[in-house]
């Protein structure tokens, strides 16, 4: 994620909630305006919030820059804390639910696990993982019922990890998930030289 994406994703963000809030707010008076009432009163309803969410979204989208400076892997390069033989297949921004808080950090996934680190700032908060094969599905849920940006990470256990991700990447992680899980579970290629299953 560059950083003018990262800017652009916040302004939108920004602008989209102002929005929203305009609207919860003014009670009637958007609809009045819109259907024969004055022209100003439904421009001075608007400026007002848009200023405010321009404001609050630019904040979002220089926050969102430097997290992924911090935590961002260059293309063909690993993690420190990959051991031998470990690829990075996906990362990305993401927020952690852990009971009723939510923690914003990094998603890694590897070829053999699930990774979380949490924000520098936050640092309480320890980086969890969880083994490919502990994983039993990944599936995409809505966050607080409504909105339509979280993942969650069933575990063979029957507990749930849930996540907040990018709407626009949410298929693609589910996706790249279930790709390497399947992976994990049909095993490596044997070596030249090497029989298949018995049977085969």
């Amino acid at each position: 994620m560059s950083s003018k994406q990262a800017v652009l994703g916040g302004l939108f963000a920004g602008v989209a909630f102002a929005l929203g809030m305009a609207l919860l707010m003014s009670g009637g008076t958007f609809w009045s305006a819109a259907h024969g009432g004055h022209p100003t009163l439904l421009v001075a309803k608007a400026v007002g919030p848009l200023s405010a969410g321009l404001v609050f979204g630019s904040i979002i989208g220089f926050v969102l820059a430097r997290v992924g400076k911090q935590f961002s892997v260059p293309e063909g390069e690993a993690p420190e804390w990959f051991r031998a033989g470990e690829v990075l297949l996906r990362q990305g921004p993401a927020n952690h639910w852990r009971g009723a808080m939510n923690y914003g950090g990094w998603l890694y996934l590897s070829n053999t696990r699930l990774r979380f680190v949490p924000h520098r700032m936050l640092q309480s908060q320890d980086a969890q993982e969880w083994p490919l094969e502990e994983i039993s599905a990944a599936e995409l849920v809505r966050t607080m019922r409504l909105v339509p940006n979280g993942l969650a990470i069933r575990l063979q256990g029957g507990e749930d990890q849930r996540f907040v991700v990018r709407l626009s990447e949410r298929d693609g992680w589910r996706n790249s998930i279930d790709d390497a899980r399947a992976a994990v579970q049909i095993g490596p290629p044997p070596e030249p030289g090497e029989s298949g299953p018995p049977g085969l």
